[in-house]
């Protein structure tokens, strides 16, 4: 056990020492998505809490991608989380359609039992706390959580009562989560409202990794339990989930719905584009060089089609035009055609210049690649 820990701490010192353009990150109808494993969303926790380094885990799944579509502050806390894992296999099933290498749902209310696979150091235990959920549910995960052997140390809970996101950020209340000193801030709220509260409170936040948990704290207390694996394998969990929680049927009816008008009017239609880049992109090969603009801003522009053979030279070019210390501007009018992976990194790099108090401007967008775009569901980068 004690090598399964080194192991883990290992995977998380490497992924953590790779600048943010190192992510395998694929855009997924608007949403950045990270190709990891659960080793490797372990060790990344494990290193943040040790380095106390401020990471922002959000767990998308079919829900928040509905969600998202017409909700722009919703959208932005997903963009600017530091990993987003496929929390769902209907992400899962999209990504396999797009040849993308998501390949495997990691669920967020895997992590505790994941995390607990590593005994926790007695001199420098790994520190939980809960935020939110139905009365009661913080107290009976934090209880459950001590009562069992080699498991994390929850150090406390709070039931903060169903309040705005504003009367939630009062200094009152940052400082009652900060006081309880954890390394891992499990938010449960609702995941709408959690993650707006994470992302306004970013910088006021000490606990080093946060993230919203909803279905965690229940699953942790015991008052819910997880669908058998062989059920959580084929996709059909949320139907155990309806038979725990019967209030769920309607947002499962609403997402599928939403689902199948996207398979239809976006998904399908990508894969014929993604299958048809891959076979242009010989003829048209993709070329980007970066450019100083009269205003002082970097300028990048781009020939040709973007496929995932291009992966690397797209990090470099995000990684420089990170690196230029001014605002960025895309004149994509000799860009045929890009893929996921592109835009992905191109969510990575809004991501970092919005951080730094840089604009991203997009500019000279043919009709064929605003059709990519609109498919991919990132007009909102054009303003759209």
């Amino acid at each position: 056990m004690n090598d399964l820990r080194a192991d883990f701490q290992d995977m998380g010192m490497k992924l953590t020492g790779l600048d943010a353009f190192s992510r395998d990150v694929y855009c997924i109808q608007g949403l950045p998505i990270d190709a990891v494993t659960m080793p490797e969303i372990i060790g990344l926790i494990r290193s943040a809490a040790q380095s106390r380094t401020r990471f922002f885990l959000s767990t998308p799944n079919l829900n928040f991608l509905v969600g998202t579509l017409n909700d722009e502050a919703y959208r932005d806390t997903v963009i600017a989380s530091d990993l987003n894992i496929a929390d769902g296999m209907p992400l899962v099933w999209i990504a396999r359609l797009l040849g993308l290498p998501i390949r495997q749902r990691n669920a967020g209310s895997d992590l505790l039992a994941a995390l607990s696979a590593i005994p926790a150091d007695t001199d420098n235990p790994f520190r939980v706390m809960f935020f939110g959920g139905q009365e009661g549910a913080g107290a009976a995960a934090c209880r459950a959580i001590n009562e069992a052997p080699d498991r994390v140390v929850c150090t406390g809970y709070i039931y903060p009562g169903f309040k705005s996101v504003e009367d939630l950020s009062a200094a009152d209340v940052i400082d009652e989560v900060n006081g309880i000193k954890a390394d891992f801030l499990i938010v449960a709220l609702g995941a709408r409202k959690g993650q707006l509260w994470l992302h306004r409170n970013a910088d006021r936040l000490q606990a080093p990794v946060r993230s919203h948990l909803g279905a965690l704290i229940n699953m942790a207390a015991g008052s819910i339990r997880r669908a058998p694996p062989a059920m959580q394998k084929a996709g059909l969990e949320w139907l155990w989930r309806i038979w725990e929680e019967p209030i769920l049927w309607r947002r499962y009816l609403k997402d599928g719905a939403v689902l199948t008008r996207l398979m239809v009017t976006r998904i399908l239609p990508l894969a014929v584009m993604q299958w048809s880049h891959k076979w242009r992109s010989a003829k048209t090969p993709f070329k980007a060089e970066i450019q100083r603009g009269a205003a002082g801003d970097a300028v990048a522009m781009f020939d040709g089609i973007a496929t995932i053979g291009d992966r690397d030279s797209v990090r470099q070019l995000c990684r420089d035009l990170a690196a230029s210390g001014c605002s960025v501007t895309l004149d994509m009018r000799g860009l045929a055609g890009a893929d996921p992976g592109f835009f992905g990194l191109l969510l990575v790099l809004k991501k970092h210049l919005s951080e730094a108090g840089h604009a991203l401007d997009i500019q000279a967008v043919s009709p064929e690649l605003k059709r990519c775009f609109r498919l991919n569901g990132i007009l909102f980068l054009l303003g759209e």
